[in-house]
């Protein structure tokens, strides 16, 4: 990212400096939420999880793997059978997000992964799971976590979604 001619590269850094640019301009950042420590707390695992374990598990694992596969010009058999141990873990995962997004507000159907009001929880975790549902294996997402399946699809919707999906690599598989 580039603002202001300061150049930041790591996705945490950007995090901060997005919420201290825009709070030092008077600016109330709703994407980190000060008023409620536990719903802060959330936020914080939330990205934690989407950064150290999804990102991991489900993209580099399952995601990038199938592209390689794919631009080797392997058979969709060929591919179902080396991906099959990332998927038995990606199903894994999924039920445990599954489990976790459960126990927030979100699973409601109306909000967001953490309350009412989109946070970074949310900007981290879309991407992921963008790139997961742009492939065969978006069925995993349906069968294993149908309530984050429906915030993929709230999320889908938003502008802020629209908006940064072009250029992307779920983008190109459309």
């Amino acid at each position: 990212m580039i603002h202001d001619g300061q150049v930041i590269n790591e996705t945490l850094a950007i995090r901060q400096y997005i919420d201290s640019t825009f709070k030092a301009a008077e600016t109330q950042s709703v994407l980190s939420p000060e008023d409620d420590f536990q719903r802060t707390m959330s936020v914080v695992t939330w990205i934690s999880v989407s950064s150290d374990y999804v990102f991991r598990d489900l993209n580099l694992a399952m995601c990038k793997k199938r592209y390689a596969l794919e631009a080797e010009g392997k058979s969709e058999v060929e591919i179902q059978r080396i991906l099959e141990e990332p998927v038995a873990h990606a199903r894994e995962v999924l039920r445990n997000l599954e489990t976790m997004f459960s126990r927030t507000s979100g699973c409601k159907g109306k909000g967001f992964v953490v309350g009412n009001t989109l946070t970074w929880a949310d900007l981290f975790l879309f991407p992921i799971f963008a790139d997961v549902c742009a492939l065969p294996e978006r069925r995993l997402v349906v069968q294993e976590s149908p309530l984050l399946f429906a915030w993929f699809e709230r999320m889908e919707k938003l502008a802020i979604s629209k908006n940064t999906f072009p250029g992307t690599v779920a983008a190109a598989r459309l």
